[in-house]
C-alpha cells in the first residue's frame, strides 16, 4: 500500500482515531435516527419484493449480483437520497472498488473510488445550496457544536457505506 493510499484510508470513519472519529460519529448519528430509518421500511420492503420477483422471472443469474448485493445498495441509495437513475453508477463503482483482485474483472478501483467520492461531494454541495428533507441535508447542515460534515467527509462516509454494502458477509470483520 502506498503512502497516498494509507493517508486516504485515514479519512474513512472506521480508520479514524479520536477525537475526529468521535466528532464525525456524533454528526452521522444525527441523520440516522430511528424515525429516519423507519421511513424507509416500506420503500425497502417494496424494493426487496421487486428484486426477488425480477430475479425469479429471469430464471437464472448471479445471485450475489442480482439479489444479495442489490438490496443493500438500494437501501443505502434510498437512505442518502441517490436518485433511482443514478443507482446503477453507485453499484458499478462499488463493485469496481471491491473487485480489484478478481481476475475476471478489468477494473480501476482507485478511479471508481474517485468517481463515487466526487458524486457524493457534489451531492453534499447541492444539499448545502438546496436543502431537502433527507439525511444528506441533515448531515451536511448538522449543527453539533457548530460543526457539520464537510463535503469530503460526507464523500468518504458514502464510500464506506458503499464498500460495506458490496462486501460479501463472510469477508466482513465483526469489528468493522
Amino acid at each position: 500500500m502506498t503512502e497516498d493510499n494509507m493517508n486516504a484510508n485515514k479519512l474513512v470513519l472506521l480508520n479514524m482515531d479520536a477525537p475526529q472519529h468521535t466528532k464525525l460519529r456524533r454528526i452521522v448519528s444525527k441523520g440516522f435516527t430511528p424515525r429516519a430509518i423507519g421511513r424507509l421500511e416500506d420503500a425497502l420492503r417494496d424494493r426487496a419484493d421487486r428484486i426477488v420477483t425480477e430475479a425469479r422471472a429471469k430464471g437464472s443469474g448471479d445471485f450475489v449480483t442480482d439479489v444479495a448485493c442489490e438490496l443493500p445498495l438500494q437501501a443505502i441509495a434510498e437512505l442518502i437520497g441517490v436518485p433511482q437513475e443514478d443507482r446503477l453508477k453507485i453499484f458499478d463503482w462499488s463493485n469496481q472498488m471491491i473487485s480489484y483482485d478478481d481476475p475476471e474483472y478489468d477494473v480501476e478501483p482507485i478511479a471508481a473510488s474517485a468517481e463515487l467520492l466526487g458524486y457524493a461531494w457534489n451531492m453534499a454541495e447541492e444539499r448545502r445550496r438546496c436543502p431537502m428533507d433527507d439525511i444528506v441535508t441533515k448531515l451536511v447542515q448538522a449543527d453539533l457544536d457548530g460543526e457539520s460534515l464537510a463535503s469530503d467527509e460526507f464523500g468518504f462516509f458514502v464510500l464506506l457505506l458503499a464498500w460495506r454494502a458490496t462486501r460479501p458477509p463472510a469477508t466482513r470483520s465483526p469489528m468493522a
